[in-house]
């Protein structure tokens, strides 16, 4: 038997961000065509001319499909940079500051989606002024709390650190009610993730007798955000050229502008990682210590995958649901002490969206 038109609803991990007083917020809105210069080039003057006046707390300066948005508690700093891009001739004459309340309907959705953005950014930056370790691909931890971080056993322990952690993502959607009549909706996705630390590198493998077999390598960076000047830890990824002692030479592509450039170095073994993925890992721990507990096995126990009987875990979801509320939990709480662009409170739902679905 097939039922027709049956609909489904069911809890997503997207969690409605308010911001108060929403249409008090300014909105500076420019088309690329409206411009006479590239708008990266643009945007990155802006951004500088923002961190020079410390007017970057009460604005986000970034490109929305293919248009510059800037928003802010302060209107005036709007008209000063609408005003220098038109002293600098490279802006044509038109209306682009709005309340908003007042940005026009074709621009509206471009409004949501920089202001999710720019949530996304806040929501980061807030994390980060509370202490938590920030990562690429907008992932966070905090360090200092003893519930995120996993108990490991030696000798696991001597090569990884292992942190409950969330991955942050603002989104921008449509709700309805009960009528059917649609509204614009911004919020935050929040996932809760596993994120490996490494404590040994390519030198301190060696002098172990470890031997480090795979073709690709990773260098740690410090990057700061352009916008907000927080700092977070990326992992690069290298391939190995040529090893031998204490150096190896290692290559990548860059990507620069619209093509990609080959880029060589020769760096100490000290400097280098292993890769982070789990078998990885775990092979190399097993070099050393053949009896050693499987990494493999212990990432599929803590992300629910499997239970300590090594079966599939019946109650994985719920699980993984009662993590992610206790996340946002503590999402909401640093929130609440924090001001969005220096001015106004932003409120994360206590509740998740339900997404519907029919067929």
């Amino acid at each position: 038997m097939v039922f027709v038109g049956a609909t489904y609803f069911y809890r997503s991990n997207v969690f409605p961000l308010r911001v108060n007083e929403l249409n008090q917020v300014s909105a500076l809105i420019i088309p690329s065509n409206a411009l006479k210069q590239s708008i990266s080039k643009i945007i990155k003057m802006v951004r500088i001319q923002l961190r020079e006046q410390e007017s970057h707390l009460k604005c986000y300066a970034g490109i929305q499909d293919k248009h510059i948005v800037i928003l802010s508690s302060a209107s005036d700093i709007l008209y000063n940079i609408e005003q220098s891009l038109y002293d600098m001739k490279v802006l044509k004459n038109d209306k682009y500051i709005f309340t908003f309340s007042e940005v026009p309907h074709d621009k509206k959705l471009i409004a949501y989606k920089a202001l999710s953005k720019s949530l996304e950014l806040y929501v980061l930056n807030t994390l980060y002024q509370s202490g938590w370790q920030l990562s690429t691909r907008n992932r966070a931890y905090d360090p200092s709390d003893n519930t995120s971080h996993v108990d490991l056993r030696p000798p696991l322990s001597d090569f990884v650190d292992i942190y409950y952690g969330v991955q942050i993502k603002g989104i921008t959607a449509f709700t309805y009610d009960f009528l059917g009549k649609r509204y614009y909706e911004v919020g935050i996705c929040i996932d809760p993730i596993l994120i490996i630390e490494l404590k040994k590198n390519l030198k301190e493998l060696k002098e172990e007798g470890i031997i480090y077999k795979e073709d690709k390598v990773l260098t740690k960076e410090e990057r700061v955000n352009e916008i907000y000047g927080f700092r977070l830890l990326a992992y690069n990824v290298w391939n190995i050229k040529d090893m031998k002692d204490e150096k190896a030479l290692i290559y990548r592509l860059r990507r620069k502008g619209k093509s990609w450039i080959p880029e060589q170095s020769l760096m100490d073994l000290s400097d280098l990682f292993p890769l982070r993925r789990p078998e990885v890992l775990d092979y190399l721990i097993k070099t050393r210590y053949p009896h050693a507990e499987s990494l493999v096995i212990k990432i599929k126990q803590l992300a629910f995958h499997i239970t300590s009987e090594r079966r599939r875990d019946p109650y994985a979801s719920y699980k993984r649901y009662q993590l992610m509320m206790l996340f946002s939990h503590r999402v909401r709480e640093i929130l609440s002490r924090y001001k969005f662009l220096d001015t106004f409170h932003v409120n994360l739902s206590e509740d998740p969206l339900f997404i519907s679905t029919s067929w």
